[in-house]
């Protein structure tokens, strides 16, 4: 069973990974192609995904190692539907999904 640290450490790699997946080129390009509200709503996520990795950065292990316990199944299928909407960066309306979930979750633990 992976510990809290080990946790805490894959969800901000895993957020790293989204963060530099949402400024590539392609889904970049990709975001061009979609109406207003879509290109809205993937850069409030691109926003909310930093302030959320760097909130998690910052917490202390102590005080949310409880609560990385308990949201550590919702973390992993968080991050598997992730992994698949990255797979292919011109679906930009999966991967906005995708990273609302993982933002909600993380939000969770970290108390917001």
């Amino acid at each position: 069973m992976e510990t809290p640290g080990e946790i805490k450490r894959q969800t901000l790699a895993q957020m790293r990974r989204t963060r530099s997946a949402m400024l590539q080129l392609d889904y970049l390009m990709e975001l061009e192609r979609q109406p207003p509200d879509e290109r809205r709503e993937a850069a409030l996520q691109l926003a909310e995904l930093q302030l959320a990795y760097l909130r998690l950065r910052q917490a202390r292990l102590a005080e949310i190692r409880e609560e990385l316990s308990k949201h550590r199944k919702k973390l992993e299928q968080s991050v598997g539907q992730l992994d698949k909407a990255l797979a292919n960066l011109r679906q930009v309306e999966s991967i906005t999904r995708a990273v609302s979930g993982l933002v909600r979750i993380v939000g969770k633990i970290i108390k917001r």
